[in-house]
């Protein structure tokens, strides 16, 4: 499935906010353009992954703020709504050699407790591990499992989130 029919399908998500990249066929934010090329030029390791970078360069990020589900998701790049990924809090690259790129939050209620877990996903930076999307899982702030390698490409992520309808399941 393609980039575009994907995000699509991801639009239809309550609370779904899709970016505009320089290459958007609707409206381009062409000064992104070079933020974008300078960005990949420092972080060559994202460049093997043309699902991503055409993602980048078409739709900038998105983001899902469903609060009555309680669902956020990031999916970050340059478009003024998302986590911008050349201003991110800590290193981009992680001490491991994880580079972050999106993060799917969740909450619901239990026994009168809120309940939280997060699935981050990231690229190895390193060159040393296997291509393809790492996913980290965490319960209540806590890891529970560190990065470990999860699906061979970004394109293969986004079709898995969409056919998940954004949700995944809280870790035991």
């Amino acid at each position: 499935m393609m980039i575009d029919d994907l995000i699509e399908r991801l639009r239809l998500l309550p609370g779904a906010q899709i970016g505009c990249g320089p290459r958007h066929k609707i409206t381009p934010q062409t000064e992104q353009a070079t933020t974008i090329s300078e960005f990949l030029e420092s972080h060559t390791f994202m460049r093997q992954d043309h699902g991503y970078v055409d993602f980048l360069e078409r739709f900038s990020g998105v983001i899902v703020d469903n609060p009555e589900e309680d669902i956020g998701i990031d999916i970050m790049g340059f478009d003024p709504r998302v986590a911008n990924l050349a201003e991110t809090e800590g290193p981009l690259v992680d001490s491991n050699g994880y580079a972050l790129i999106a993060m799917c939050s969740y909450g619901e209620v239990r026994s009168g407790k809120l309940v939280t877990w997060e699935y981050d996903f990231a690229f190895d930076a390193t060159g040393l591990r296997k291509r393809g999307i790492y996913r980290l899982t965490a319960l209540g702030g806590e890891v529970v499992k560190g990065f470990e390698w999860h699906v061979r490409s970004f394109e293969e992520w986004l079709a898995e989130l969409v056919e998940r309808s954004g949700q995944y399941e809280r870790p035991t």
